[in-house]
């Protein structure tokens, strides 16, 4: 269900985590040839809180249709996003393979303002050769602007405070943890947890 505006400001000690789910509702059957491909977004949750607590989902949905330019050379897709701001609960839900700790929250209005406004194209083309903007292209442009300070009344100030300034150590630990849990076929009870900022798996 979608969140109230508000809902946020009441959340006390709001962490941000980077949230992998499954694609097309299901894993590969194949766990060995390769990477596997995940849908990335992101969950704003208490510090605390039980399974049922309610948390914030950001992410971008796409809805595609196909177009040919110059017939029978190229094939071009054409590609619309909206922004999805929704409630879910911080234990398992949907296809959520995996969720990786990577900053305390401080100023939450601002983060949420900048999740919605990272990336401001709404329609692309691009070719059918793997290039694609994806999910995790979304969240590596929120990322990246997350991690400097901006420039407030008061001075310089910090949206977040956590590990974001290294992209590919984020991306690693993210996609290295959710095969870790793929391959281990962790319990679908609880929602396998990576604490970045002490860089240690959370058992709950």
């Amino acid at each position: 269900m979608p969140a109230p505006k508000d809902f946020l400001l009441g959340m006390k000690k709001p962490r941000l985590y980077v949230a992998l789910y499954a694609l097309e509702g299901a894993l590969r059957e194949n766990t060995s040839s390769g990477a596997q491909d995940y849908y990335w977004a992101f969950i704003v949750a208490p510090k605390k809180g039980p399974k049922e607590q309610q948390c914030i989902r950001y992410r971008i949905k796409k809805s595609e249709a196909w177009e040919k330019l110059n017939p029978g050379k190229v094939e071009f897709e054409r590609v619309e996003w909206d922004h999805d701001r929704c409630l879910v609960p911080l234990g398992r839900h949907d296809d959520i393979v995996a969720r990786v700790l990577i900053a305390k929250i401080e100023e939450p209005e601002a983060v949420e303002e900048h999740i919605q406004l990272a990336w401001p194209e709404q329609t692309m083309h691009v070719k059918n050769s793997g290039s694609a903007r994806t999910s995790k292209d979304w969240v590596q442009r929120v990322l990246e602007g997350l991690g400097s300070p901006s420039l407030g009344l008061g001075g310089e100030r910090y949206l977040v405070l956590g590990k974001l300034a290294d992209w590919g150590k984020i991306e690693s630990c993210c996609t290295s943890f959710a095969m870790k849990v793929v391959v281990e076929r962790a319990s679908l009870e609880t929602v396998p947890t990576f604490d970045m900022l002490k860089n240690q798996e959370v058992f709950q």
